[in-house]
């Protein structure tokens, strides 16, 4: 689909077909050059590291396999969302 809007509009027509409908917007070169200068820069996030925990019965093992589970889970939202 294409569209027109006029210049003052687009902030506004960007921010409801990404908060609303979850949709992106296609530029081509020439467009992107115009605002590359105004993209906010993401911030570096420190990489997670990895705790080794001492030998646990089954039950506590099990726990902590599904804490692992959501944590991973958490991080694909917090990828996704970003």
């Amino acid at each position: 689909m294409t569209a027109t809007v006029h210049e003052d509009n687009i902030d506004l027509l960007v921010e409801i077909l990404q908060d609303k409908f979850n949709d992106t917007i296609s530029l081509n070169p020439s467009q992107y050059e115009l605002i590359k200068r105004e993209i906010p820069k993401k911030e570096v996030k420190a990489k997670p590291t990895m705790v080794v925990f001492p030998k646990q019965s089954q039950s506590e093992v099990a726990q902590l396999e599904l804490e692992a589970l959501a944590l991973e889970l958490e991080l694909e939202l917090l990828n996704f969302a970003a």
